[in-house]
């Protein structure tokens, strides 16, 4: 598996949430590429996204998708990000990658997702308590990112 954009992520859980009547919002957006990332740490063995994911204070965010989408605000996303011509498509593990997260993460709300990826100890939460404190948006290492879903992982067993 090769690492994909972020953007190109974004978009398919974008025509997933329409094609299911449960259209997304930035922050739920950000929080299941977030998601998708580190269940293919812990189920891959590798990472996913091409960009790296922040430790901003209020979650982690893909600053691309960020810029990608905040003309929604808490607006549902009704339309994918237009990619430029060259950008590769998902591979074929990818796409089950996203539909697996989907499946499991789209009962629940942005608020609800935010809340999880919040949680003291996790990923965002170790980011941002071993930055320096003038770097207020500091990469996650993919190592806390995996660290957190594999708790997750043995806390559903």
């Amino acid at each position: 598996m090769s690492t994909v954009s972020a953007l190109a992520v974004a978009n398919r859980f974008i025509q997933l949430g329409i094609a299911d009547g449960r259209p997304v919002d930035p922050m739920k957006l950000q929080k299941l590429v977030y998601i998708a990332e580190g269940w293919s740490l812990v189920k891959r063995h590798e990472t996913f996204l091409r960009e790296n994911v922040e430790a901003w204070p209020y979650g982690p965010v893909v600053p691309q998708l960020y810029t990608a989408f905040k003309s929604y605000r808490a607006a549902n996303i009704d339309r994918p990000y237009t990619l430029p011509p060259n950008s590769s498509a998902l591979e074929t593990g990818d796409d089950a990658l996203i539909r697996e997260v989907w499946q499991q993460y789209r009962g629940l709300t942005a608020i609800e997702l935010s809340m999880m990826t919040h949680q003291q100890g996790s990923a965002w939460d170790l980011a941002r308590k071993a930055a320096d404190p003038a770097n207020d948006s500091p990469v996650i290492p993919p190592a806390f990112i995996r660290d957190e879903f594999q708790r997750r992982l043995r806390n559903t067993l």
